[in-house]
């Protein structure tokens, strides 16, 4: 997790709901969840994590999350239906 993260999220927490290892590779699913510290508002988000790892060393990793949805929940993008605000 990036320093960026800890300073826009101070008590983010992170709840593996799954992990898939097979081979070289290693896959988590889950949710992340926070306060916002510009916004103030609370979100949560899924998100998926897929490892590739060579004598337990993680050779590359990548991060995929719901970022449409946590922008929707801090109010930066619009939600259907609604209003602009």
């Amino acid at each position: 997790m990036t320093r960026d993260v800890r300073a826009r999220t101070p008590d983010i927490t992170v709840l593996i709901e799954e992990e898939i290892a097979e081979d070289d590779a290693v896959v988590h699913r889950w949710t992340a969840n926070g306060h916002n510290a510009e916004t103030g508002r609370f979100w949560t988000a899924p998100g998926i994590s897929i490892y590739h790892l060579q004598e337990g060393a993680s050779l590359l990793s990548t991060v995929v999350i719901d970022r449409l949805s946590l922008l929707r929940q801090l109010g930066m993008a619009p939600v259907p239906g609604q209003p602009p605000t």
